[in-house]
């Protein structure tokens, strides 16, 4: 099993009783930011990790045990929000690697779609619509300038 499918299978378990905000089962969010990334296994592979940290009993402690390369576990490190850190401070933090920012740009792309809520928007989900959005420009502006993208993907 290579990294790729290794995450895959990760994400799946892991996941497997989560529901996302709308109700849809979890593992449809990581399979659609997958979707949305080019064919790099490396992109792909922290794709499927990205929210295990936050979101399911692992630690990157745990995770690191498994054969995954630096670039991954430094992405799968820096894309992990630490608690009471500032959203600023996060992304900061995100623009560190070319990784995390990519796979970031595409989770916020996904996150902003309203139509996962399987409700009327309130102002509440409109705000963090805003705030996603200004994520997803300054990340996009940052890794055309860092030269990891020369277009949106």
């Amino acid at each position: 099993m290579n990294q790729l499918q290794l995450a895959q299978h990760m994400a799946t378990v892991y996941h497997q009783d989560q529901v996302d905000i709308g109700g849809t089962p979890y593992i449809e969010h990581p399979r659609a930011v997958v979707n949305r990334l080019p064919q790099d296994p490396q992109l792909q592979t922290l794709a499927w990790l990205h929210d295990l940290i936050e979101d399911t009993p692992l630690t990157l402690e745990q995770v690191s045990q498994y054969p995954f390369d630096s670039e991954v576990l430094q992405g799968l490190q820096v894309i992990t929000r630490i608690d009471q850190e500032s959203y600023d401070a996060y992304l900061s933090r995100v623009r560190t690697s070319r990784l995390a920012t990519l796979v970031k740009i595409e989770d916020l792309h996904e996150n902003s779609r309203l139509s996962r809520l399987n409700r009327e928007p309130k102002a509440r989900d409109w705000k963090r619509l805003v705030k996603y959005q200004t994520a997803i420009a300054q990340l996009t502006q940052h890794a055309i300038r860092a030269g990891w993208l020369t277009e949106a993907i």
